[in-house]
């Protein structure tokens, strides 16, 4: 998602009675289709031609560092780049976290051994793979996680 993209989809003097994409088909009603976007894809419709467009922006890089632990991880985060060179790091997650919402944690610098990465919820409520908390403590550790509907977190 580093390049912005456009898709161009032009409508022909007939009218279709059904669109197909890529999970299903879409049937008009009164012969009318929305076409919308979210989290940076944006649509524009203008006489017989509907323009999807993405803003070309990565997903969102947070930098944390020990003078920011413990850090209230956001539901705007993505990547979140973790220098532990001046200290081990809390990363607190959502209590609540909405249910497919996916975070990265990486060791940006290669401490985590030294100084380790605490990943937690604030009072333990939410588990991550059936634990209160994880703690990273190899080198340049990355670990995926995901919320899912329970609520808890898969660590990937």
């Amino acid at each position: 998602m580093s390049q912005a993209g456009i898709l161009g989809i032009n409508a022909f003097p007939s009218v279709a009675t059904s669109y197909v994409e890529n999970s299903g088909t879409a049937v008009p009603a009164a012969n009318v289709l929305n076409v919308l976007g979210s989290n940076g894809i944006n649509t524009v419709g203008s006489g017989n031609t509907i323009t999807i467009s993405s803003n070309g922006k990565a997903f969102a890089y947070t930098n944390v560092t020990h003078g920011l632990s413990p850090y209230t991880v956001l539901t705007t985060d993505y990547f979140i780049s973790v220098d532990t060179s001046g200290g081990a790091v809390t990363l607190n997650f959502p209590n609540a976290p909405a249910a497919n919402s996916i975070w990265i944690v990486k060791d940006r610098t290669g401490n985590a051994a030294a100084n380790n990465i605490t990943v937690t919820t604030p009072g333990g409520i939410v588990t991550f793979d059936g634990a209160t908390s994880l703690t990273l403590s190899s080198n340049f550790i990355s670990i995926e996680l995901l919320a899912n509907s329970t609520p808890t977190y898969e660590v990937f």
